[in-house]
């Protein structure tokens, strides 16, 4: 989702720093935080799939589809470092899905007609992320950064 998405900030330690000792110390330390990192979005993600997948499996696949393009990322840049949870799509006519799914309300033609119908939408995206799914993932970043460091000490 452009501009969107579930976005969870790490003040500290400064990760790009981090990422960049880790690597100096042995790459294979740098990789394995990384992986960890972005399996920490895991269950948010599977949350928003099952989310997807009330109601029984959607005509087109649609619900699959964006239930298949959801990504954790990892940003480590100058600016700004943090994990994102995104979608990738999918996109038909032009219009992104995971988008128009998200809307409380969905208003669309029927089968391509000039009638037109308004559908409930299957907002997915953002109540998997409140509460306790998004506290315990702010543990498993602490913890997964914790462990990093413990096997760099290690390492030295």
């Amino acid at each position: 989702m452009a501009e969107q998405g579930i976005q969870f900030s790490i003040d500290s330690p400064d990760l790009p720093h981090l990422l960049r000792k880790l690597k100096e110390i042995n790459p294979k330390l740098a990789t394995n935080l990384r992986r960890e990192l972005r399996a920490t979005g895991e269950d948010i993600i599977r949350a928003q799939q099952a989310e997807l997948a009330q109601g029984g499996p959607s005509t087109a696949g649609t619900r699959e589809e964006i239930g298949s393009g959801l990504k954790t990322r990892i940003v480590a840049g100058k600016t700004r470092q943090g994990i994102d949870i995104k979608t990738t799509g999918p996109k038909r006519d032009g219009f992104n899905m995971a988008r128009i799914f998200q809307a409380k309300f969905i208003r669309h033609p029927v089968f391509g007609s000039d009638t037109w119908v308004e559908q409930q939408g299957r907002p997915y995206f953002f109540k998997p992320a409140t509460g306790e799914l998004r506290d315990l993932m702010r543990d498993r970043i602490n913890d997964v950064i914790a462990d990093a460091v413990e096997q760099a000490n290690r390492t030295l």
